[in-house]
């Protein structure tokens, strides 16, 4: 008996480790599954021309309905353009398909009348810098986070994009400047700074492509204002085509073209004033927003 419970219980541990080596098995096989495939050869330095989203459907593995539905968009190079639209309308999946992160289901996407996949990725992600509603900054300092967005870039180069991106105020006043610890998630900055911070991580980068996502989200007004001052001289300073994702539509109402999603679909595309005239969600979203603002001052 003994025997017969000792052999039971290595039959137990051995069935408990198959468990944990057929999940283990499952996920590398998805992640062969998921290799990315690079055919591309064409090398993209600079968008000059435009980025073409041409009909374009994305459904989610498993999903009965698509996230994105005969999305058509032409984005202008050396311009600002929003993206708008309620929760779930399909904005940061449309983000997704910029830099092959997704592929689409239907449709083709452009740039300079080419389609991105002729394009080398390591190109293509190159020329495309990526700003998160919540910037992650590890613990180190603040020259360490910048390099981030390029390993080897010079002194002045890092200088250049502290200046650009509005950080150099208060860089300056910090313990040890460019080379001061910031701990964990940048515990000592605000959210202002920090937002500021991560934007010089995206600007050192120079790319042809800068996206926002969300990027005033988890600001008080006044940061709001004086973030999106910054993107204004961006605007100004540099030939940077700028794609914003936001949900207040006072900081985006400058845009040069305001793309309006809703539930996947395409409903209205236009600058600000035009878009005001027309009785769809960006009207009805923008009397509410004002009306939230006049209530809370």
């Amino acid at each position: 008996m003994p025997i017969v419970k000792g052999i039971l219980m290595q039959i137990q541990s051995i069935q408990n480790v198959l468990g944990s080596m057929e999940a283990l098995e499952d996920r590398l096989n998805s992640m062969k599954d998921a290799l990315e495939e690079d055919n591309g050869s064409e090398i993209l330095t600079k968008i000059e021309k435009y980025i073409l989203i041409d009909k374009v459907s994305f459904c989610y593995l498993n999903s009965k309905c698509n996230a994105l539905k005969d999305i058509t968009i032409k984005i202008e190079a050396n311009k600002m353009t929003a993206i708008v639209g309620p929760s779930g309308s399909g904005k940061s999946t449309l983000i997704d398909l910029l830099p092959r992160l997704r592929l689409p289901t239907e449709g083709t996407i452009q740039i300079d009348r080419k389609n991105i996949d002729e394009y080398k990725l390591e190109s293509l992600r190159k020329s495309i810098s990526y700003v998160p509603q919540t910037p992650q900054i590890f613990n180190g300092t603040v020259k360490n986070h910048i390099l981030y967005g390029k390993k080897d870039a010079t002194d002045e180069e890092v200088k250049n994009a502290i200046q650009l991106a509005g950080a150099e105020d208060f860089v300056k006043q910090l313990p040890q400047g460019i080379d001061t610890a910031l701990g964990e998630d940048a515990v000592k900055l605000s959210g202002g700074q920090r937002q500021r911070l991560d934007l010089a991580r995206a600007l050192v980068k120079e790319a042809s492509v800068l996206i926002l996502d969300e990027p005033t989200s988890n600001l008080d007004v006044a940061s709001e204002e004086a973030f999106m001052k910054v993107i204004s001289e961006i605007r100004q300073k540099t030939s940077t085509t700028i794609i914003i994702v936001s949900h207040s539509l006072a900081s985006i109402s400058s845009s040069d073209q305001i793309i309006v999603l809703n539930k996947g679909e395409v409903e209205a595309i236009g600058m600000h004033a035009e878009l005001l005239k027309e009785k769809g969600w960006y009207s009805k979203a923008w009397k509410t927003q004002k009306l939230t603002e006049i209530k809370f001052t």
